[in-house]
């Protein structure tokens, strides 16, 4: 009777040496995140109605958007909260969604019961909720700085040499400061100027919030992918907060333009700090560090720690990575060891495995406690 072939240990053994060589190098390749993500996928559908109370728009707009917004496929609970002027729905998906094609669904169902709705509620705005990190900047490490100066002092400091630093490393999204006393700037009229030219203070204040109003433009009819027409709303935005630039403004006066610089003097100055934080006695201020959206984040956090040394790097890993290391190998040979001791046909047959893994395990604890940081260690000097 002609024995069946037989894969020989070395050949096994040499097919997993490969293999792990091979997932070795394309790691840097994967998106690793430092926590599992907590973000559950899910659709808000958010709305407004002007000068109406929540008992008109609970019954008018919110329970029709749930009545055909509830038929959504892989849908698992449906919110909603209703107040005065405005109301949300929030869809909570199926983990295994596909928030692409939801979100779609979601749209074509508002542009189907929209036209049944109170002709003064604006448009539905849909907002997605996705659980993969890809779409979103997640906190990879916050660095604590503190010293015997003011806060902003400190802050001015690292907004200075820290943050372009940190901002040009692999894999980094943003970063942000906290903690630093903010800047005010205080509008100081001219009072000779502006009696000279008979502008009163009033009409330069309207001017300014005129810059930075928001406007309802009011609605346009666009055509949809089957043909129906839908009100859209169109609305004005001005400038943002963090964009005031006296010497960009001009306030019109009498059919002349004056810039904002001649009739007013802006002055900075550190705002009054409304809270303290301290350690120790010193003023502290946090830098929080954005990984970018899908990027490696064990790789953009070393890139980001490699101030350290690479002795203490190796140290710090090493004191995080032992406890869960030995604990994966412990319980794995553990399991293994009943087969070793079995008299039964089973056990036997079982034996050449749990020698194998048995052996494996030990082996690879020692590779991965003392064998990967040695490596690590020579890498990193060379390229130093």
């Amino acid at each position: 009777m002609p024995q069946k072939s037989r894969i020989s240990p070395f050949t096994i053994i040499t097919t997993f040496i490969a293999l792990s060589i091979t997932g070795i190098a394309v790691m840097p390749l994967l998106n690793l995140h430092m926590y599992p993500g907590r973000v559950k996928p899910g659709i808000t559908v958010s709305y407004s109605m002007q000068r109406a109370n929540a008992e008109v728009i609970d019954a008018e707009v919110t329970s029709k958007l749930e009545g055909v917004l509830s038929r959504v496929a892989g849908l698992q609970k449906l919110t909603s909260r209703t107040g005065s002027g405005s109301g949300r729905i929030t869809l909570e998906m199926d983990k295994n969604a596909d928030m692409d094609a939801v979100r779609f669904e979601v749209s074509a169902l508002i542009r189907q019961v929209y036209p049944s709705l109170p002709h003064d509620v604006s448009y539905p705005a849909i907002g997605v909720n996705r659980p993969d990190e890809e779409e979103k900047a997640e906190t990879l490490i916050t660095f604590t700085f503190n010293g015997t100066g003011s806060d902003t002092e400190i802050g001015g400091y690292a907004q200075e040499y820290l943050v372009p630093a940190l901002s040009e490393i692999e894999g980094v999204y943003a970063v942000h400061v906290y903690g630093a006393g903010e800047l005010r700037t205080d509008l100081v009229y001219r009072k000779k100027v502006l009696d000279d030219i008979g502008l009163p203070v009033g009409e330069i204040r309207r001017q300014l919030r005129e810059y930075y109003a928001a406007a309802s433009l009011g609605q346009v009819y666009e055509t949809d992918y089957s043909g129906n027409k839908v009100l859209v709303p169109v609305t004005f935005k001005g400038w943002g907060v963090d964009c005031f630039n006296a010497a960009k403004i001009t306030i019109e006066h009498n059919g002349r333009l004056f810039r904002l610089t001649d009739l007013l003097e802006p002055r900075t100055h550190e705002q009054a700090p409304s809270s303290f934080y301290r350690i120790n006695g010193l003023n502290t201020i946090n830098v929080n560090v954005l990984s970018s959206p899908g990027a490696n984040q064990i790789m953009a956090d070393g890139l980001v720690r490699r101030g350290y040394p690479v002795i203490d790097a190796i140290h710090i890993g090493g004191k995080r990575r032992l406890k869960p290391i030995i604990m994966t190998s412990a319980t794995t040979i553990l399991a293994m060891i009943p087969f070793l001791w079995g008299d039964d046909m089973g056990s036997r047959l079982q034996q050449p495995l749990a020698y194998t893994i048995i052996g494996g395990m030990t082996i690879g604890t020692f590779v991965s406690l003392y064998f990967v940081p040695l490596a690590y260690y020579y890498t990193q000097k060379r390229k130093v």
